[in-house]
């Protein structure tokens, strides 16, 4: 694999576009394009933090990821989202954390039935449930970046995670506390 693919695909901000979506009164969301295609970009080696569930109109998952490797990504998105918005908005914050625990939550991909749809594939690149990674497992993960939102005069945006591959599971210790231990001793145990 060339050392590119290896790298987080940074998007050139000049390459990012939007078209308006209409909705209802007070919110509205701009659908973001690169080069005229959805815009997806690639965060490998990313530590994946938790699994979280949130009951809408159906039950919408999302995946929390340590993105701290990648912080000139998101660092140059927040730059374009600032050029987009208004002087009065407020940006809602991308990651969350600070500058040395960037943490990013962003939505499964999901069919409108709520089953997830997003490509969740284990370290051999066979399918796995995504309920099956563990917190601290490392990660890959194509990123849609979906669209920008504004609400009541805050400006954000929203990710999608439309392919996560488990890269490396956590080593579970299997080693009982000291206070536990019992010493073998070989004239009692025979």
């Amino acid at each position: 694999m060339s050392s590119e693919r290896r790298s987080p695909l940074i998007i050139p901000i000049t390459d990012l576009k939007y078209e308006d979506l209409s909705l209802e009164q007070g919110k509205s969301f701009r659908k973001i394009l690169s080069k005229g295609r959805n815009a997806f970009f690639y965060l490998p080696g990313s530590t994946f933090t938790g699994l979280s569930s949130f009951q809408d109109r159906i039950i919408k998952q999302y995946v929390s990821i340590d993105v701290t490797k990648h912080c000139s990504v998101f660092q140059n998105l927040t730059e374009w989202l600032e050029t987009l918005s208004a002087d009065d908005a407020r940006i809602h914050p991308i990651t969350r954390g600070g500058e040395h625990d960037m943490e990013l939550k962003m939505r499964l991909s999901q069919s409108d039935d709520g089953s997830v749809n997003a490509g969740v594939f284990d370290t051999a690149g066979k399918p796995m449930d995504i309920t099956q990674l563990r917190s601290g497992s490392t990660v890959a993960v194509v990123v849609h970046l979906a669209s920008v939102w504004t609400m009541r005069g805050v400006v954000g945006l929203s990710f999608v995670a439309v392919q996560i591959k488990l890269l490396h599971a956590p080593v579970q210790c299997l080693i009982a506390e000291e206070d536990e231990y019992v010493p073998f001793d070989p004239l009692r145990d025979v």
